[in-house]
């Protein structure tokens, strides 16, 4: 069993089945139903033309959720514009920008890093990241964590779902997880159950069932969060054989710290600690020497994190006394089944240029 420590726990974590948590969830449903409310009738503003959104002279690319935490958003932006840059098309990612400093996030700092040359542009006006997008070139653009932005035209709706909990508890935030009612997924042009390797096939076939009632014809993509590389600080490739029963301490500040840590078990490493802080967080020389202590505390024999954590604690390590061997675990999106709609959907309004 992971011990686990984090600036960002749930307050009702743990406690879901006392009294006060019960009352304390009771007093958040009805916040929740006027969220639901809300998000229901600006949605239905757009589709019944009341409200328009802003059309571009590109297309532009939708890849969202319905829920609050982690679906792999941002490792299906990356492959999107990994496959539009073969295609021969300069795309442009755009993002709220969530944790950026000097106008980079962690999320950013990967793309270029992964991508070099890749325009991004980040801004919580998301109308206008696109429009300094296309400034600087972009003939396409990505618009990550883009599905409640009604205001902007899209050409293609991608919507992912975590197939581990999809639904967000059934309710509206503050009381659930879900930003908007589920069936909004009928607006989608493409669903993508991602993660579907934590959940058995039973399951994924009730939520593609339920799916299909939300959003009748809408295609239903199967996907999986898969191993890419492991790397050690110099840039050099470590087998997964070599986790097998390496003790290791977890770092991470991404939505979903359990994802990570199950990824580490399917490495068959032992994980002692998972140190999760809040996602997008911006960790400071003390977090480092807190991760190094509780490291060690618990005989770690290295240090393992996300490459999206790395890009922003490389250079904290020396200042911090890291001494442990420090691993960067990379996941991308890999897919189960259907894939093929998704391309066939990319050709309708990115065909290959020649």
């Amino acid at each position: 069993m992971s011990k686990y420590f984090s600036k960002s726990r749930p307050i009702l974590e743990g406690t879901r089945k006392t009294l006060p948590a019960r009352f304390l969830r009771g007093l958040l449903v009805p916040l929740g139903w006027c969220t639901e409310a809300y998000a229901a009738r600006k949605r239905e503003k757009y589709r019944q033309g009341k409200l328009k959104p802003q059309q571009f002279g590109v297309p532009v690319i939708s890849v969202g959720n319905i829920t609050v935490g982690g679906t792999g958003k941002t490792p299906m932006a990356a492959m999107l514009a990994a496959e539009l840059i073969t295609r021969g098309y300069q795309p442009g990612v755009v993002s709220r920008g969530y944790g950026a400093s000097d106008g980079l996030n962690d999320e950013t700092m990967m793309l270029r890093q992964d991508l070099p040359g890749i325009i991004t542009c980040s801004n919580p006006d998301r109308n206008a990241a696109i429009t300094e997008a296309i400034a600087q070139g972009a003939d396409c653009i990505i618009m990550d964590d883009g599905f409640q932005r009604l205001s902007t035209r899209r050409d293609l709706d991608i919507v992912l779902l975590d197939a581990t909990a999809p639904f967000g508890g059934g309710r509206c935030l503050p009381a659930g997880l879900l930003r908007e009612p589920v069936t909004a997924v009928r607006d989608a042009d493409i669903l993508v159950l991602t993660r579907t390797e934590h959940s058995n096939s039973e399951k994924v076939r009730e939520i593609e069932e339920k799916l299909a009632e939300l959003a009748p014809g809408v295609p239903i993509i199967q996907a999986i969060h898969q191993l890419r590389e492991i790397l050690t600080p110099s840039g050099e490739e470590v087998p997964p054989s070599e986790f097998k029963d390496l003790k290791v301490a977890a770092l991470s500040s991404i939505a979903r710290p359990d994802g990570f840590v199950k990824t580490l078990e399917m490495l068959n490493a032992k994980v002692l600690v998972s140190c999760a802080y809040p996602d997008h967080y911006n960790y400071a020389e003390q977090d480092l020497h807190k991760v190094r202590v509780e490291a060690e505390a618990v005989g770690a024999q290295a240090i393992v994190t996300t490459a999206k954590d790395w890009v922003k604690i490389r250079e904290l390590i020396s200042p911090a006394g890291l001494t442990l061997p420090v691993y960067v675990v990379t996941i991308e999106m890999g897919f189960f089944w259907r894939e093929e709609k998704l391309f066939n959907a990319l050709d309708r309004i990115l065909p290959a240029k020649t």
